[in-house]
């Protein structure tokens, strides 16, 4: 298995070429509106500009307003060359307990930043609540493994239990002890990636669930307890309230 596999995994769900297109763009990583190939409002300001400058530059099409017209698609899968990745993701250090809660989104960050196999996990954790510092897929000589870095505090614990107690229900990831790794070889590489891009879309498809879970959970607790608890208290209280909401949540599960 191989990059041509990854790609025919995601053509074999597809009924046209416009449906292709949609799926490889979201699989990149950009946010598009539900059924439509238009960047959603959700997206962060500079990827329109970067999907118009990688269109522009493998001459696969355009995008007026937020609408997107692909002229080439047979040339759609040019934008995942690692080539115009550049950058890297904000340090987190400063995203505390307070933040987690008075947040619904963890800090927007852009697609042109993120490695093309990880960018779309990244947009979707993004979007339940949890924010990122650092993350790769892995794709490039040395240790085989995505990594994927969240600020300390509740966007760790969060992260954990949505791998933890939801995502083992539906995908096979194997995670780390930590949930910050997931290790591969050469055999199953290609299957990482198409795992954790089924997971990517079935979290952002229910992002609105997991924002509601956090909120709750997170509810109950005073500026004061925020400040003054320790980290493995806070993660007691959180995941104690979290477990509570549990019955309360519905989710949607996507296609294969």
């Amino acid at each position: 298995m191989g990059k041509e596999e990854f790609f025919y995994t995601i053509k074999s769900r597809c009924n046209s070429q416009e449906d292709y297109a949609r799926e490889v763009i979201k699989a990149r990583g950009f946010l598009l509106d539900d059924d439509l190939l238009a960047l959603s409002d959700n997206s962060h300001v500079l990827d329109k500009k970067y999907l118009e400058r990688i269109f522009l530059k493998y001459n696969i099409g355009q995008i007026e307003g937020n609408k997107i017209i692909i002229s080439n698609p047979d040339k759609i899968e040019n934008i995942f060359n690692r080539e115009d990745v550049g950058g890297c993701e904000a340090a987190g250090n400063a995203y505390d307990w307070e933040m987690f809660r008075n947040r619904q989104h963890g800090f927007k960050v852009p697609v042109s930043i993120l490695e093309p196999f990880v960018a779309r996990y990244i947009k979707a954790i993004s979007a339940c609540g949890i924010n990122t510092h650092g993350s790769c897929d892995g794709n490039h000589p040395g240790k085989k493994l995505v990594r994927i870095d969240t600020s300390e505090g509740g966007c760790s614990c969060w992260h954990k239990f949505i791998c933890k107690k939801i995502l083992s229900r539906y995908f096979n990831l194997d995670w780390n002890r930590t949930y910050n790794e997931i290790r591969f070889n050469k055999d199953n590489q290609w299957a990482t990636y198409i795992e954790l891009n089924r997971a990517a879309d079935f979290l952002y498809y229910n992002r609105v669930e997991f924002r509601k879970v956090k909120t709750e959970a997170m509810a109950p607790l005073s500026c004061s307890e925020l400040r003054h608890k320790t980290n493995e208290e806070l993660n007691d209280i959180f995941i104690n309230n979290v477990n509570k909401c549990l019955d309360e949540i519905r989710l949607v599960e996507v296609s294969p």
